[in-house]
């Protein structure tokens, strides 16, 4: 299977469908619910999907990874709490995750060779931008919008981390012959445990009333997303290197989770010019270290 088919599927899957689902459930009331339900969906499936192709789950490998999706359930959350506030200008500052996964291809998986300096003069544009933006809304916001787009930056900054280490992750284990069924199931099952965690320390207030029926299935399809996106995200890295899909994802993680925002969720109208330009110079950022590969 050539290695472009996952990568395709996963844009479509990741950052068109599963971007706009998130984006819906990430401001509903009830969040660590759906937060804890969302996980609790995936692991089934993945469990499903492991005894459906009679993959063993007792092997040692696989505690690491169930560890790994416990602290991913924390990014993940940090994504939620991001995405409800803006989707277009969380697309803009997901790069970071990126730039961390392929740092660590290129000093644990030998992967240096694909180091260009385009990549140092993307990164550097990609952060102007981010100490620009709030000056510039400043000029043109409220006192409460700028901390929204502190609180925003702050919580992409978090989930970037986690989200970096667990793209390094697959691949990593994809070449230590961990199959795509066992990584899927134990990767969402601590997912499910740590969700359960967040839920805890996140309190009553962000946990809110029981879910409806309506809620429930509404969750099972974004749970469903997630779920497929991971299984092509896994696919693509056992057949491909970091440094190859992860700037092709870079590019599409920025431009179409933004235009969703923009333009379906109509967040275009909170952008001034002088947030445009600064928008566009991210922007060009993150193609420069994209194509620099």
């Amino acid at each position: 299977m050539p290695w472009q088919v996952p990568v395709v599927l996963r844009i479509i899957m990741g950052h068109i469908v599963g971007q706009y689902l998130l984006k819906r459930i990430s401001g509903l009331p009830s969040r660590t619910r759906r937060f804890v339900l969302q996980f609790f969906f995936a692991a089934i499936f993945g469990m499903v999907l492991a005894f459906a192709t009679g993959t063993p789950l007792a092997d040692a490998r696989l505690f690491p990874i169930v560890v790994l999706g416990a602290i991913n359930s924390f990014g993940a959350y940090c994504q939620w709490r991001a995405l409800a506030i803006s989707q277009s200008r969380t697309a803009l500052f997901t790069w970071g995750d990126d730039v961390i996964a392929i740092a660590l291809a290129y000093t644990l998986l030998n992967e240096v060779q694909f180091l260009t300096l385009s990549l140092v003069a993307g990164t550097l544009v990609c952060l102007g931008a981010t100490v620009a933006f709030p000056f510039v809304l400043s000029m043109v916001k409220t006192q409460g919008a700028r901390r929204a787009h502190l609180a925003l930056v702050g919580w992409v900054a978090c989930y970037s981390v986690t989200y970096g280490v667990t793209a390094f992750a697959m691949r990593a284990f994809s070449l230590q012959g961990v199959t795509l069924p066992a990584f899927v199931a134990s990767w969402y099952s601590g997912a499910f445990l740590g969700a359960l965690v967040v839920k805890a320390f996140a309190g009553a207030e962000e946990a809110g009333a029981p879910l409806t029926w309506r809620g429930i299935t509404g969750t099972a399809v974004v749970a469903l997303s997630i779920w497929l996106s991971l299984v092509l995200a896994y696919w693509q890295r056992q057949l491909a290197p970091i440094a190859v899909v992860q700037p092709i994802q870079q590019v599409s993680e920025m431009i179409l989770p933004a235009f969703v925002g923009l333009y379906i969720f109509k967040e275009k109208r909170e952008m001034s010019r002088g947030q445009w330009i600064v928008f566009a110079v991210a922007l060009a950022g993150g193609l420069t270290i994209a194509l620099s590969f």
